[in-house]
């Protein structure tokens, strides 16, 4: 087994809420705006017991001798200098927008 584990932050991994065109578009309205406030507070709630258990997890492995390491920034600025092209690539196929509503919402979650 690995002894060490580096935080580079490069890998989210959520869970999505799916519902079909045909069964949200029956919805009246005021049920569609149920089922999307609903869906809201669930991520928000997703999030936070997903960062629970990261941190958690995190102590337990320091506790079984793992040790962590967090880059420095200039580690980290090599990485991303690195993966620029891949960035560039993909905000041309799935949207800039997309791709920089998600970077401010990782620096956000860092910034914590």
């Amino acid at each position: 087994m690995q002894k060490y584990l580096t935080k580079t932050g490069h890998v989210y991994t959520p869970f999505v809420l799916l519902a079909s065109q045909k069964w949200f578009g029956s919805l009246s309205d005021e049920d569609k705006a149920l089922v999307t406030e609903a869906a809201k507070e669930s991520a928000k709630f997703q999030r936070e017991v997903s960062r629970k258990a990261a941190e958690d997890l995190e102590q337990e492995l320091v506790a079984k001798g793992f040790q962590i390491i967090e880059p420095t920034p200039e580690a980290l600025a090599a990485m991303r200098e690195r993966v620029a092209p891949v960035v560039q690539e993909y905000s041309e196929k799935i949207g800039v927008d997309l791709v920089e509503q998600a970077r401010g919402a990782m620096a956000a979650v860092a910034s914590k």
